[in-house]
């Protein structure tokens, strides 16, 4: 059984043809488990009016094949930072067991720049993450903030060094692991270094989202926690985001911004609806729907 609360029909889970492209019965129970995610996660916005929006290849695939690209593997949702710090303060009460709303404030060894709502029953690992870091890795759903994007090149670069510089000190604290060891015992003594120095990785994170926010007036808006680079950011309009509509996603209905063409402009070129196959920017994951990421490692050992 996998672990959902969900119900999807026998022919959800079988074996197909889209888009010219074999779906198998694995991903497709993986499929399954991001659904479940993904519900879950409407759930708790809607009784807390939280808005959010399906992003990525998640809103190209709900415009393009009403479901899943047939070569994606994972479920991306953006919120605005004013629902973002909502979202914070009540995920321990509306998340738990089956459950993780991920982040620096709800699991200590967490790095990442944006949330991440685990299945906490499943995997879902990075394989060179695998065995160096010490968070929950179940079968995750990304949850992007949008803040404000300056206008001037000078700032913004300013601004994404400094966000930059702050990632690297979490990352040297929770990046300790090591099948070496001797890398293993320096790994841990550097973490330790860095928290005395420069504090915990909550209280870098909440520095870091401070970063994020210092031009939250601008018009232009971007993902900011997830680019290091200026070449890497896009240009997305506040105000398409000001009216929302619902769109089939794998016959459920889910919230996308109403200007959603402007927005899939942006991302993917004025041919968006021409599918592309291309490779997933996770790579190749260690993936289980049946069991957590603790008794994977136990048996990669």
């Amino acid at each position: 059984m996998l672990p959902l609360k969900i119900n999807l029909s026998d022919n959800f889970y079988k074996e197909e043809y889209r888009s010219g492209y074999l779906v198998t019965r694995d991903i497709k129970e993986l499929w399954a488990i991001e659904l479940d995610l993904l519900v879950k996660f409407d759930e708790v916005c809607r009784k807390y009016q939280i808005r959010y929006f399906l992003a990525y290849g998640t809103l190209l695939g709900a415009v393009r094949h009403k479901g899943f690209i047939p070569w994606d593997d994972d479920i991306d949702v953006v919120i605005f930072r004013e629902d973002y710090d909502k979202l914070i303060s009540i995920a321990e009460v509306e998340f738990n067991d089956l459950y993780l709303l991920q982040s620096a404030y709800t699991d200590k060894n967490y790095m990442r720049g944006h949330f991440q709502l685990r299945n906490t029953k499943t995997c879902m690992m990075l394989p060179y993450e695998a065995k160096i870091v010490e968070f929950n890795q179940g079968v995750f759903l990304d949850i992007f903030v949008l803040d404000g994007l300056v206008k001037d090149e000078c700032l913004l670069k300013k601004q994404l060094v400094e966000m930059n510089r702050i990632r690297r000190l979490m990352k040297h604290i929770t990046y300790r692991n090591s099948t070496n060891m001797f890398k293993k015992m320096i790994k841990k003594i550097k973490a330790k270094y860095v928290e005395i120095i420069f504090g915990s990785v909550k209280e870098l994170f909440d520095r870091y989202s401070k970063i994020a926010e210092w031009y939250s007036d601008s018009e232009d808006v971007e993902i900011l926690m997830f680019r290091y680079k200026i070449e890497e950011c896009e240009r997305y309009k506040r105000c398409w985001y000001d009216d929302v509509c619902y769109m089939e996603f794998e016959g459920m209905s889910f919230p996308v911004p109403k200007c959603y063409d402007e927005v899939l402009k942006v991302g993917y070129g004025e041919d968006y609806m021409t599918p592309k196959q291309v490779g997933t920017s996770h790579g190749k994951l260690i993936v289980s729907t049946v069991k957590t990421f603790s008794e994977v490692l136990k048996e990669m050992r």
